[in-house]
């Protein structure tokens, strides 16, 4: 949603997932640009192929980083505003996860949202093993980038206050006022307690953990 909502603005270009693994997906999310492709210099294609537009950018999902020179070279250009998308509850995350890989879509559009009635059993050792692992994601984006500008946005306020938020973001950015609109919406309005049939059992045995606060 924060790709297409940044996309729709007239004086930004973001460009959605250009090094997603599979390239169907690069080439569908990415019409009318030259397809990154794997092994070749990914510095070499952001500076010719991306950044050679005014504002323009692009979203990565952390395990898409995977390229040789990819990371370097995004540490070291001080030019870059890295916007930090942050999802304060892991636990959420982790279910929308699930649910997007059993169902085979990651979002859908306001009137095609399929009806889902999937539910998951999990362990409470698989969700602590996710809750580190979000963590440690969050530090390692933080460490990388910290001698950038960053913005750091809440998924959160994005869900609940979307246009004040996008707004506040385009303030930020330097960039008029822009009425963008939600075209990507989340595949189900459930709560995970609807979906993870064990959930009860699961709030019980975090009650007394750093990670209880993800459990209503």
């Amino acid at each position: 949603m924060l790709a297409d909502s940044l996309n729709q603005h007239p004086s930004l270009v973001c460009h959605d997932e250009i090094f997603h693994y599979a390239r169907h997906i690069r080439e569908k999310h990415n019409p009318g640009i030259p397809i990154y492709e794997d092994g070749t210099d990914a510095e070499k294609y952001l500076r010719k192929k991306i950044f050679n537009v005014k504002n323009s950018g692009f979203k990565l999902i952390d395990d898409q980083a995977r390229t040789t020179n990819l990371w370097s070279y995004l540490e070291s250009n001080r030019k870059l505003v890295v916007i930090h998308l942050i999802r304060w509850n892991a636990l959420n995350r982790y279910v929308s996860g699930k649910l997007a890989k059993k169902t085979g879509k990651w979002h859908t559009n306001r009137q095609g949202r399929p009806k889902t009635e999937e539910t998951f059993v999990f362990t409470k050792t698989e969700l602590e093993a996710f809750f580190r692992y979000d963590d440690a994601l969050f530090h390692d984006v933080e460490t990388r980038f910290r001698n950038h500008r960053m913005i750091r946005l809440q998924y959160e306020d994005l869900a609940s206050e979307y246009l004040d938020t996008m707004n506040n973001l385009f303030c930020e950015l330097g960039v008029k006022p822009f009425k963008p609109e939600i075209r990507m919406e989340k595949i189900t309005t459930r709560k995970p307690s609807e979906i993870v049939e064990n959930y009860a059992e699961l709030k019980e045995a975090f009650a007394d953990t750093l990670y209880g606060k993800y459990f209503e």
